[in-house]
């Protein structure tokens, strides 16, 4: 049975850190610290939440209804200020799922912040244009479901070009859609990179609530570091570093030929563990993409701002010579 967080004043403000990514930041390498670590850093008077901790399975189906609430408003079927209100009541759960009675709660999930970008939303066949649009919205639930307590965000900066071609193997590994590199990042935002850049640099001014942001190198090299900064709690012995798979750049030549005829989810599933233990090797095509790829991202983006530029002068002149 869940035990429910009694209120109790105390001289210090219980904390609560959000762990929140973004994707192919390090993210599965972190939880599986925290995972390894966690009957001492509970013992320490922390309380750990994550796909890999031992709440996970009432924390698996908590995130179940809380995506949905993203997908809501990512779809647009949902509009801001119901989807914070509802974000709010469900962080607020968190407390309980947690059996948080300790001073201390470190919530570790990249998906609270939604779709990662160029991704389908749910099953629907709308895309995630934006670079995690919904991060306002989450944040602002957060700040609400948690007044008076000490929350910090914990973000991780990656290079905008390992990002997206590290997002763009996942999305292939799906097997949805057949797309070179160039096609995947074509879905985005004309401004993406500036959305991007803006993330990072607003991150701390824009919302109300402590952020620290690691460089990505740092944050996979020095995980014990960082799960000792954060809990204080040092590991017994060095804990080897997680990573997901990740399919070669010949993997995805051959899914991108594939994908058009698979006809069932076995087949599917099949092939998919060929690609992760077969196929070896790179892509010239798709290697000269990823080469390429933020150059055309920022001739893509200056071609939009001087289009509209020249758009808005043409309506004033037109307006003017009348």
């Amino acid at each position: 049975m869940q035990k429910k967080l009694t209120t109790v004043k105390k001289s210090k403000k219980e904390k609560i850190i959000f762990h929140l990514g973004p994707h192919k930041t390090g993210t599965t390498s972190f939880q599986s610290a925290l995972a390894k670590a966690e009957v001492q850093i509970n013992n320490s008077g922390i309380s750990i939440l994550n796909v890999q901790s031992r709440f996970s399975n009432n924390y698996r189906k908590w995130r179940e209804s809380y995506a949905r609430e993203i997908h809501s408003f990512l779809l647009e079927k949902q509009d801001r200020k119901v989807t914070i209100e509802r974000l709010s009541r469900k962080f607020s759960e968190l407390k309980e799922i947690s059996e948080m009675h300790d001073s201390a709660l470190i919530v570790s999930d990249e998906n609270l912040l939604g779709v990662p970008p160029g991704h389908f939303i749910a099953r629907s066949e709308k895309r995630a244009r934006d670079f995690y649009l919904a991060t306002p919205v989450v944040i602002e639930a957060i700040s609400k479901a948690f007044e008076g307590f000490a929350v910090e965000v914990i973000l991780v900066k990656r290079d905008l070009k390992g990002f997206l071609c590290s997002s763009y193997r996942d999305f292939i590994s799906k097997l949805q859609k057949s797309e070179d590199l160039y096609e995947f990042t074509d879905n985005l935002s004309v401004n993406f990179v500036t959305q991007y850049n803006d993330f990072y640099k607003k991150a701390a001014s824009k919302f109300n609530i402590a952020v620290k942001i690691y460089d990505f190198s740092y944050f996979t090299n020095n995980t014990n570091e960082i799960v000792y900064e954060l809990t204080n709690c040092k590991m017994t012995n060095q804990q080897d570093q997680i990573r997901n798979k990740s399919l070669s750049w010949k993997a995805i030549e051959l899914a991108i030929e594939r994908i058009p005829q698979i006809q069932s989810p076995e087949e599917a599933k099949r092939f998919r563990e060929k690609l992760y233990n077969n196929a070896r090797g790179g892509s010239p095509k798709l290697e000269a993409q990823a080469k390429g790829l933020i150059k055309r991202l920022m001739e893509k983006q200056s071609s939009n701002i001087w289009n509209r530029a020249t758009k808005k002068l043409k309506q004033i002149v037109k307006y003017r010579s009348k």
